[in-house]
């Protein structure tokens, strides 16, 4: 029988993010088969303390933002604690601060733990220089002292051994998608009459390439619109791209929406578009294959694996992007939906309820 579950993060819902949702998802979906699974993480985007919620116990610290990173003050002493009765470790690394107060803490109660790398950590921002030594210097040692290193792709095996030296176990698992994705009544969808109705989700980052697709919009004329749902340190440069290429009448920022309201607007669009440079997963893609939403992405490391045929993939210029809309735009009704029946079938294998079993097999096995 598998001990408590102690999951580690940066954040958590209700703040809104691919590695919170799926960590919520993951520990949802551990305490409906009985275990017993507790979060710690920062209180960004919700009120501090512990509380129960659908069967996980959730401890909030109070904490700061520092370079899109959480600092809590707190995290030690409550680790410490809360890793008293040896439970499993499971640390989500996605953001720098965390990873190395769960690593001293390890050192000193001397416990084990799972280490998942939710992202391919790039420099972003003003905080970014500093990124390359932080992983050299801090982020190897928590990385190399893994029990094991869970990975969203195969492509950053590689990455593992070139950037952290990394030579331990390795387990491939997925993020995992809640059943109210596939509970949601899709709309009438596109059908060649009328501007194409895009929506991108997301980090307002530079890794998301949302200035592309803005350029693309400028190609493309009046024949598409877009809405923004996220937000991000790029938010103000992005609205001032729009306004300086004169389609701020087509795009529209919504800032960050609650999950039923992403909802809400995904069935609304005609496509989801995700323009990113990278991605380590991209959960929305499963979200938009769920609510059965036609995709249109660029063919990079963490999304043609995903997508594959399910999707319109193409180069993440601003010409590619707008080539792939026109193709959309060209799209049969018939072909749209074969596309989107295709990426249902494959998002039903994302179920918590299915991809929670990779996670015990790793934890039983250790790796």
């Amino acid at each position: 029988m598998i001990a408590r579950i102690l999951q580690v993060t940066a954040y958590y819902p209700p703040h809104l993010g691919g590695q919170e949702i799926a960590v919520q998802g993951l520990s949802r979906e551990l305490a409906r088969r009985g275990r017993e699974v507790d979060v710690v993480s920062s209180d960004r985007g919700a009120v501090p303390g512990r509380r129960r919620e659908e069967g996980v116990v959730v401890t909030r610290l109070r904490s700061v933002e520092i370079g899109h990173s959480a600092v809590i003050p707190g995290l030690l002493p409550a680790l410490l604690r809360a890793a008293a009765d040896r439970p499993i470790v499971h640390l989500h690394v996605g953001q720098a601060f965390v990873p190395e107060i769960a690593w001293i803490a390890s050192r000193l109660r001397r416990f084990d733990y799972f280490l998942q790398l939710h992202a391919d950590l790039r420099p972003s921002g003003a905080a970014g220089v500093f990124l390359p030594p932080y992983k050299r210097m801090l982020l190897a040692r928590v990385v190399r002292d893994a029990t094991a290193v869970l990975l969203l792709n195969r492509e950053h095996a590689g990455m593992l051994r070139e950037d952290f030296g990394y030579t331990g176990k390795i387990a491939f698992v997925q993020n995992g998608l809640d059943d109210e994705w596939f509970n949601s009544e899709r709309g009438r969808g596109f059908h060649g009459d009328g501007p194409v109705r895009l929506v991108y989700v997301g980090r307002l980052a530079p890794a998301k390439n949302i200035s592309a697709l803005v350029d693309a919009l400028v190609l493309l004329g009046e024949s598409v619109s877009l809405e923004i749902i996220g937000d991000g340190a790029e938010g103000r440069a992005l609205r001032q791209r729009v306004a300086e290429r004169g389609v701020d009448h087509r795009v529209s920022f919504l800032g960050a929406l609650s999950r039923a309201a992403v909802i809400e607007r995904l069935q609304a669009a005609d496509a989801l578009v995700l323009p990113s440079l990278h991605e380590s997963f991209g959960l929305v893609l499963l979200e938009a294959m769920a609510a059965e939403v036609p995709i249109i992405a660029t063919d990079v490391v963490g999304i043609q694996e995903l997508v594959g045929d399910c999707s319109l993939l193409t180069d993440p210029s601003a010409e590619g992007l707008a080539s792939a809309i026109r193709r959309f735009q060209g799209l049969a009704p018939g072909a749209i939906a074969q596309m989107v029946a295709a990426g249902r079938r494959k998002a039903e294998r994302y179920r918590w309820s299915v991809v929670c079993d990779e996670y015990e097999a790793v934890y039983e096995r250790g790796g």
